[in-house]
Formats: structure tokens, sequence, C-alpha cells
């Protein structure tokens, strides 16, 4: 005789399972059931059964001998089981009715897969016990009933599910593998259950229970999180949006978040808004202000997600020691003859408080020097604020810098808001990426520099400042201006001082310096860099400047043993000319055919000709596209690239259904540019 513990969360189910399994097995088996209840309890036996993966690795913390195989038993609907749900009349509302909400799940998902399409269930558990759910046409029982709905009045119970055939089948390999009576007898139960993958029902239940561990995570959360599907279907919310909005937990679960009052308008503002772009919101009816933000991520099971945070903002304060900048002159590391009179020029024209202008190319440290210029300016005590000019929609980029008053839009704060101008008064304002401004802002960015003064959206009264700007740009801004997408009067007075900031490769001295800096400061100081290996990065043409440097370092670092090696680089290094060329966009970028873009601009332009060889599109599905491929950029980014082509003659731009086509001569171009 063969003995078998049994775990269970729950006493029914245990009693059921056991049963089953004793019905099969007969007199061959012995069966004792383990309870959660006595975790210090050491268990022996010659398997050991759980009806959940959770249950697995405390079954073997508690095994005697640690040899003792477990196995997690799937279950699975009889035929007769689904055919009494089929025979429920179509379009039939109908609550499926556990006392565990990951069990009634489970049961909905394998329902979904077994029967018509038809019927709506609804799962009804123990966390919404006290919850009226109208018009249900039937309730379901599977096997447990001790779930009672007051408001249940038609129900059946279709039983238990039973154990599935490869959960049988799984047992007598490991405790009568040369049973044939067993085998017959498998094969004959085989055809009274449902014909439903194995691998199926293992990757239901590793979602659901999945899906618990992350609702308890979230419930730890001191922010209000919001998990959406790819269909913006509420997957599940915490303890603090329920809070919040005084809406139940769990009810709202695979509602379309746009049915379900304020976090259809919280979804409504995120539309336009780059992930992680955190935004003021503020709800009127019932007096709360938020910071809300969006961002995608990757859950083990579930997949990718949209995740929808919501910060509580009574205050709707800004903090100031969060604009603190934190570099200055002496974290800028070089020793080259170009880099010294560029630092010098710097520290110069900080003492003044005319515009400057900084130009150099991606990864530079553009961001790094308006630091250190403030730092070493007589403003230095006061506040600093960068701004990125691509990562805000247009609107938000205005209300952001220039404030508004009470009541201006749908959502504004009915204190009004100051904008970045007014806070950092007495300090610095760094934008960076300035080419980018869109035209209305520009107008306004004017008056700021002609003026010393800016007017609140929605408001009338001119309000004086006094910050110093510092913008830059990876841009030919000249380019710009003869296209008309930038104002010549605001960049004569931006340029009053321009600082260019020499790439990379035109500084090569500096690499062996920087390389041994980021060896350091990444926690690699005890490994030893082969010196063949400095000589050939500082060949390399560092397209991403410094900023790909460290990158490479950090990644040298980690994956090297103790002596780094031209072995050890990653593979987009170690061709001929050391380029890394995006396959999936299968673009020549050798090429340059958009004189005055700089590179991300014009391998976008790149990519937007091959899309369109491919078939004729809009804006909007060109931006979506270029986020699949993984291309960083804004819609405000698309539009303009788009306007450029169509400038030249490479695209023509229509609207409605049939979207943007190839000219002739964009034909001709994708033909020069594609490999």
């Amino acid at each position: 005789m063969k003995k078998i513990i049994i775990a269970a969360i729950a006493r029914e189910p245990l009693f059921e399972y056991k049963s089953q399994l004793k019905d099969f097995f007969g007199d061959s088996i012995y069966i004792e059931d383990y309870s959660l209840e006595q975790p210090d309890k050491k268990i022996d036996g010659d398997l050991v059964i759980v009806l959940t993966p959770t249950l697995k690795a405390i079954a073997y913390n508690v095994l005697k001998n640690g040899k003792t195989p477990v196995i997690c038993i799937q279950t699975v609907p009889t035929k007769k089981q689904v055919e009494i749900i089929n025979n429920i009349p179509d379009n039939s509302k109908v609550l499926i009715i556990s006392a565990f909400r990951f069990y009634a799940k489970e049961i909905i998902e394998v329902l979904n897969r077994l029967s018509k399409e038809s019927l709506n269930f609804i799962p009804y558990y123990l966390d919404i016990r006290d919850k009226t759910i109208e018009n249900i046409d039937l309730s379901v029982y599977v096997g447990d009933e001790s779930l009672r709905p007051s408001f249940a009045k038609n129900y059946i119970n279709i039983g238990w599910k039973k154990i599935h055939p490869q959960s049988f089948k799984e047992i007598i390999n490991i405790l009568f593998p040369k049973n044939s009576n067993f085998i017959r007898k498998l094969n004959t139960y085989e055809k009274s259950v449902a014909n439903i993958e194995f691998s199926e029902l293992v990757a239901i239940k590793l979602k659901n229970e999945s899906r618990i561990e992350v609702s308890g995570i979230i419930d730890c959360m001191k922010e209000g999180v919001i998990i959406l599907d790819e269909m913006d279907r509420i997957v599940d919310y915490n303890n603090l949006i329920s809070k919040y909005f005084n809406i139940e937990k769990y009810v709202y679960e695979n509602y379309s978040i746009y049915e379900i009052p304020y976090l259809k308008d919280i979804a409504d503002s995120l539309k336009s808004i780059n992930n992680n772009i955190e935004i003021d919101y503020y709800f009127k009816d019932i007096n709360k202000a938020f910071k809300i933000s969006k961002e995608i991520l990757r859950f083990q099971s579930i997949g990718f997600r949209k995740i929808i945070r919501v910060n509580y903002n009574e205050f709707n304060k800004r903090r100031p020691e969060n604009n603190k900048p934190k570099y200055k002159f002496e974290d800028i590391h070089y020793k080259s003859k170009e880099m010294g009179e560029c630092v010098d020029i710097a520290k110069k024209i900080s003492k003044i408080d005319s515009p400057i202008l900084i130009v150099g190319e991606t990864g530079t440290g553009k961001e790094l020097l308006s630091h250190a210029i403030h730092n070493h300016s007589h403003r230095k005590k006061n506040l600093f604020f960068a701004v990125n000019c691509t990562a805000f929609q247009d609107s938000l980029l205005e209300s952001e810098l220039f404030g508004y008053e009470p009541g201006s839009f749908t959502g504004a704060l009915s204190t009004g808001k100051k904008g970045i101008f007014e806070i950092a008064n007495g300090g610095t304002v760094f934008l960076d990426e300035i080419g980018d401004a869109p035209m209305n802002i520009q107008s306004k960015l004017l008056r700021v520099l002609q003026e010393k003064e800016i007017r609140r959206i929605g408001g009338n009264e001119s309000i004086p400042i006094n910050v110093r700007i510092v913008s830059a740009t990876n841009k030919n801004l000249k380019e710009y201006m003869d296209r008309g997408m930038f104002r010549k009067d605001l960049y004569y007075r931006l340029n009053t001082y321009i600082l260019n900031i020499p790439p990379l490769r035109e500084r090569r001295e500096d690499i062996r310096l920087l390389i041994m800096y980021y060896l350091n400061n990444l926690g690699y100081k005890y490994k030893v860099i082969d010196n063949n290996l400095v000589r050939y990065m500082m060949n390399l043409p560092w397209e991403g400047n410094i900023r790909e440097l460290k990158n490479c370092v950090d990644y040298l670092g980690y994956m090297s043993g103790s002596r780094i090696t031209i072995d050890d680089l990653p593979k987009q290094y170690k061709n001929d000319n050391g380029n890394n060329i995006n396959s999936d966009l299968k673009v020549n970028n050798d090429k340059r055919v958009f004189y005055g873009l700089s590179e991300k601009e014009e391998h976008i332009c790149k990519f937007i000709v091959r899309a369109l060889r491919k078939e004729n599109m809009g804006r909007r599905k060109i931006y979506d596209l270029a986020l699949e491929k993984g291309i960083q950029t804004t819609e405000h980014k698309i539009r303009k690239m788009m306007k450029l082509l169509e400038d030249d003659g490479y695209v023509l731009i229509k609207r409605g259904r049939k979207g943007c086509i190839l000219t002739d001569k964009g034909i001709r171009l994708y033909e020069r540019i594609i490999l």
C-alpha cells in the first residue's frame, strides 16, 4: 500500500479530491491530509499531492524525506458538466460561485474555453459577499455550496470538477509504473472528462496565482495603482484606488476603464501623455487633487500590462529640494584641449545673466553642463528646473512652464497653478531639446526673453519674472529656421552665448580617462582592462557619445572576468567600423540624405519612408508602429518629420482613411536608402 499526503487551502476541496483518489486507486493507497494550520508538522509518504502551485513550495519545506516527489494536480469538468452549462439559454448572465476569488476565476476561464460564447459568466466569492449583483439569470455552484448569496434565486450545482487524466497518469507513473489495470481504468475514465489540454490548465492556474501575488503587492504600495489589459479593461486596482474614489474592491474587474466614474477621466487625460510623465489632475466634485502617470510593465505569467499610478496630492506643492542641480564643473572629466576650451568659456559666461545656447550631439553632456553653469553662477542658491521640450504634449508643456488660472480647462486645479518660470524666480530654467519646442511655446518664450514677464493660461495679468534661461539642442537650428520650423527672432535671443560641446570622436584622448573613471565609479575598480581594448575603443565612432561609452563600460564591467579584453565587447562593436545598425528597421544609416537633421531625426525619417512603402497609413499608426519597433519618439516628433518629408516632396499627407502616401520621389528615396 502506498501512502499519499494531500494538501489544500480549504477543507471542502481536500475531502472531495481525497475521495476521488480513493475511488480510483481503492485499497492500493492510504491517504493522509495535511493542514496549513500545522506548519511545524513534518510529513512523510510515497507522494505528496497539492491542489495549487503555491502549496508546492510549502510542501517541500515540511517533508521529512527531501526526495519524496511533490506534484500539483489539475482538475477538469466532465463532459456532462459542460453539457449542463451549454443547455443554459443564450445571453444568460451566469454567476459562478466559489469561496475563493482565484478559484472562481479559474473555473470561468476553463468554461470560456469549453462552453458556448453566448454566456456571460460573473465570478462571486467571499471578498464581495456583501455586494448584490443585479439581473442574474442563474447561479452555478461547482461542488462547494458554503457561500450562498441572498440575491441568488435560481441556482444549480454541477458538482466538483474531476482530476485530469494526465494527473492520474503522473501518479501512476510514480507509484504504480507497471500496473496495467490502472492504465486500462484510466483509458475508460478519460472518455468521461472534457477535452482540454493539460498544459492549458497549468497555464490558467499559474496565471491566476500570479494575479493574486500581484494584487497583494499593489495593495502594499503607498500610491493608487490601476492595472489594465491590452483592451484597457481593468485587471486589478489596489485599496488606495478604492479609498480615493469610493469604489468597492474587485467589483469593476474586467470592466473597461472608460465605464467607471473618475477612472475614465484619468485614462482620458493620460491618452496623449508619454509614459512615466507625471501630470496634475483635479476632481472638482470630490475636491481632490492627484499626480497621475502611466507606464508599461511586464508581469511574469500575465504578460505586459498598462499601469496607471495615482498619487494623492493634497496641497499640490512642488518640492524645492528636488530642484537643486547635482553637478559642478569638477564633475566634468576631460584632458583634451577642445573640452578644456568649452569648460573655460562656460565658466566665464556663467557669471552673467544672458541666455546661453548649448549645442552638442546626443549624449555629450548638455544637461550636466547646464547644472555646472548654474552652480558656478550667483544664482546657485536658488532653484534650477530642467525641462525636456519633447517630453510633454503641447498644451501640457505650456501649463507646466507658464502655469494657469483657476478653471482654465477641464481638470485644472480650482486654485490654479504656478508655472516653472514663476517658481524658479531668481534661479535658472534649462530648456532641453529647444529645437523641438512647438511654435506656440516659441512665441511665449520670446516674450519671456524680451519682456521678462509671463502670462498664465487663462489669465490677463502680466507677471514679472527673473530667471536665467539655458537651452540646449542637438539640431541645426539654422536649417530649422530655413524650413520655418524655428523662429528666427527666438534663435537670435537664445544664442547670445553659444557653447559647442565637441563630440567624443573629436576628443579621443578623453576616452581612456572616461573609461577608467566609469570603471571606478560603477563598482569595477578591482578589474584590469587590456590596453589593446582601450586603443580599440578609442577608434570607435561613439555616435551616442559619453552616454554610449558609459553604457558600454558598464556592460564590460559586469560581463567580464577579472581582466577585460576585446572579446568581452558587445557584438555591435566587433564589426569593421563599430556601427550598430538596427536590423529591425533594415535601414542603411550610413547614407545621410536629410542634411541639417540629427541622426535620430534622420533615423525616424527613414523609418517613416520604409513604413509608407509597405502601406499607406496615418501619423497615429506610424507612431504606434515606431513604439512597437522600440523607437523612442513622440507624436509631435512624428508630425514634425512628416511635415518635413511633405515639404521636400517625399510624402503626400491626406486626410481621413487614406492616410499618407509616398510620392514617386519618395519611392526613389526608398530605393536609395533601404537595404
